[in-house]
């Protein structure tokens, strides 16, 4: 069959150099534009009843009664574990029964975890194994060394002496996969700071670490310190994940940042994706997926935004619309030849990115070739369905 006709901007289209990466600006312009029009809608259309990803989860915490503050450290520490999942799966995942949560809510109070034992865990490294794919994915892929975590040592140690063991409960809150199981260790080690320098407050870390503002709060969550002797106070945060903690506080108001439009905006493989199906962007190179997302994508993004703040342009509205499109607006039928239907950006898409090596951590020219399936029908309708995350390795 035919490949469908996709609709192109050639006003602005220029090479970027340093990158080896040819980029679309006009048609960046109508992609965002589109994704921004149908999010503004207040009921109908594409968006109407789509949440993200984190947003049930924070509105069961507040059906605990629990505070602003609270719920901001709640997401200090979620955040963190984020990476190496499904942003979706992952909330999904944390309970909602109210019984267990009281038991495991001291895993979001600094104060509290200072007074459990970490133990260390055993890793046990086997030659070969088989990594399941995430669902809608893509096929099994064969992994040359996986980390098994030995948990036998841990769950033989009870909180019979009056000390809490962290790892056990942690374990049953976040149920850890792939690369969520080295985030404990960080979790804790976070804990500590906030406790011992910061009077267990996420508050007073963004007052005294960052003057309230959230451009300098996100350099203090990912700066390395100019000394070697000096150790990071936060840990397992890289722009993406800070950038996305911080857009978590602004949009759901759990606190008041200066300069809350300006610290940018965290750019996933979701973001990434619809970036190369939309041909906005075109790696002629290997890229990683953090280079072609924040030294190529979000320079984009931010200038457009700039150019457009008078029509409402925001780097927040940019990112959660694109990753809505991305996680739930991808043809939930991996078969099809055509786009979703009521897809806002269906006219601008090419096809689908399927799967590729090590989870999108790298885009490459030919094997993106391989792996975009063309669309090659109209747009027609779609069985509605509950469509499957794709959100993959957020970082």
């Amino acid at each position: 069959m035919p490949e469908r006709e996709v609709q192109i901007n050639t006003d602005n289209i220029y090479y970027d150099e340093p990158h080896q990466c040819v980029v679309n600006k006009g048609q960046a312009y109508d992609v965002i534009n589109a994704a921004l029009q149908e999010f503004k809608k207040v009921e109908g259309g594409f968006f109407e009843g789509k949440k993200q990803a984190e947003e049930e989860y924070i509105e069961f915490l507040k059906s605990q009664n629990e505070t602003d503050e609270f719920i901001a450290t709640a997401l200090f520490f979620l955040s963190s574990v984020t990476f190496g999942s499904s942003s979706k799966l992952f909330f999904d995942s944390l309970t909602r029964d109210p019984e267990e949560y009281k038991e495991l809510r001291w895993l979001f109070i600094p104060s509290e975890i200072v007074k459990s034992r970490l133990l260390t865990e055993r890793t046990q490294k086997r030659a070969s194994g088989i990594q399941k794919p995430l669902p809608g994915i893509g096929e099994e892929c064969n992994i040359a060394e996986q980390t098994i975590y030995d948990k036998s040592q841990i769950l033989q140690i009870s909180d019979n002496d009056g000390v809490k063991i962290f790892n056990n409960a942690w374990h049953k809150l976040i149920k850890p996969k792939g690369r969520q199981i080295g985030a404990m260790r960080g979790w804790y080690y976070n804990a500590l700071t906030l406790n011992d320098k910061y009077e267990g407050s996420i508050y007073k870390y963004f007052e005294k670490a960052g003057d309230n503002d959230a451009v300098k709060i996100m350099h203090a969550m990912i700066d390395k310190p100019s000394s070697r002797s000096e150790k990071k106070e936060i840990v397992r945060f890289r722009q993406k994940l800070a950038s996305l903690y911080l857009q978590w506080i602004v949009r759901y108001g759990l606190y008041d940042l200066q300069n809350p439009k300006e610290f940018g905006l965290p750019v996933d493989f979701q973001l990434c994706r619809i970036a190369v199906q939309t041909n906005i962007l075109d790696p002629r190179k290997k890229l990683r997926r953090e280079v072609l997302a924040n030294e190529v994508f979000v320079p984009l993004i931010a200038e457009l935004c700039l150019e457009n703040r008078e029509n409402g342009w925001e780097p927040r509205l940019v990112s959660e619309a694109l990753w809505l499109i991305g996680s739930q607006g991808c043809t939930p039928d991996q078969r099809s030849s055509v786009p979703n239907f009521f897809c806002p950006l269906n006219q601008y898409c090419s096809g689908v990115l399927h799967k590729m090596k090590n989870d999108f951590l790298m885009f490459v020219a030919d094997e993106i070739e391989k792996k975009l399936r063309l669309w090659t029908g109209d747009q027609e309708w779609l069985t509605l369905q509950s469509p499957v995350s794709l959100d993959v390795d957020s970082d």
